[in-house]
C-alpha cells in the first residue's frame, strides 16, 4: 500500500467538497478500491499504486474545473472521472 498527500491550501473546502461533503462522497465512491481522508488542508489517498497515480491525476482535473467554473458538481464529477481525457481536451 502506497500513500499520496495532496495540499488544499488554496482551495474553499465547502464549494470544493459540497454541503456535508456530499462531493467528497462521489470521489470517494468513484475511487472505492482508495481510502481518501480530508483533514484540514490536506487529502491523503491510501491505495494501490495505480489506483493513486490515477487518482492524481483525475483530482488534479477536478481543480482544474473548480479553479475554471468556481463551481463542481456530482455531474462533473462523474464525467471527469470516467472520461478524463475528453474532459481535459475541453478545458
Amino acid at each position: 500500500m502506497s500513500e499520496k498527500t495532496i495540499d488544499l491550501l488554496y482551495i474553499d473546502h465547502v464549494a470544493f467538497f459540497g454541503p456535508q461533503d456530499v462531493y467528497l462522497k462521489a470521489i470517494q465512491k468513484a475511487f472505492p478500491h482508495l481510502k481518501i481522508i480530508v483533514r484540514g488542508d490536506m487529502l491523503k489517498a491510501i491505495g494501490a499504486e495505480k489506483e493513486l497515480e490515477l487518482f492524481e491525476k483525475k483530482f488534479a482535473l477536478l481543480v482544474k474545473h473548480f479553479e475554471m467554473f468556481g463551481q463542481i458538481k456530482e455531474k462533473d464529477i462523474e464525467q471527469i472521472v470516467s472520461d478524463a481525457s475528453t474532459h481535459e481536451e475541453k478545458l
